[in-house]
């Protein structure tokens, strides 16, 4: 007597994917327009998805206040503590960035580091990049205590530093010029 045999059936059907429609908005797969029902259907399913989101927001705050009465006046300020902390460090990263970049010549969105020596790597290579020597700084301003004339020529320097680009040094010089015909 011999078994009777069956044929292999794959344990899982083979589904071939197929892939989804595209439809432009506002059509049916039949692309005809949506209608007065549609649109009305359309309308509110989008005011509830708002007022849902807005259910969810309410519900954080309130678990978010229920978190903060289980906490102790040690545990708030210490949180307190370290928002004001996280908040000087991105101040003082800022105000680093801000004064290598003034002191460079270069715009501080550009910039890239968080330490003030990676901050002027950055505005080394942007000023090289450039093609630009970098911007000498301006020269300190030294009164002149024995109230004597200096023959400095300084509507050359001023032209000269015009003709580079460099405002910063124009300014100087130019408030130098004027304290100097004040003294």
């Amino acid at each position: 007597m011999s078994t009777p045999t069956t044929p292999a059936v794959p344990a899982d059907p083979i589904i071939e994917p197929t892939a989804p429609a595209v439809e432009a908005p506002g059509a049916t797969p039949d692309a005809e327009p949506l209608g007065a029902p549609g649109l009305a259907a359309l309308k509110s399913e989008r005011e509830a998805k708002a007022a849902a989101e807005k259910r969810a927001a309410a519900a954080e705050a309130r678990v978010k206040e229920f978190e903060d009465r289980d906490k102790s006046e040690s545990e708030k300020q210490a949180e307190r503590l370290a928002e004001f902390e996280r908040e000087n460090a991105e101040l003082r990263s800022a105000k680093t960035r801000s004064e290598v970049a003034a002191a460079k010549g270069v715009p501080a969105a550009l910039l890239t580091g968080s330490t003030q020596e990676e901050l002027e790597a950055s505005a080394n290579a942007l000023v090289a990049f450039r093609g630009e020597p970098a911007k000498p700084s301006a020269a300190p301003f030294i009164e002149n205590t024995n109230k004597t004339t200096v023959d400095t020529d300084f509507d050359s320097a001023i032209e000269a530093a015009r003709s580079s680009r460099n405002f910063a040094l124009v300014a100087t010089l130019r408030q130098q010029k004027a304290a100097q015909t004040k003294g």
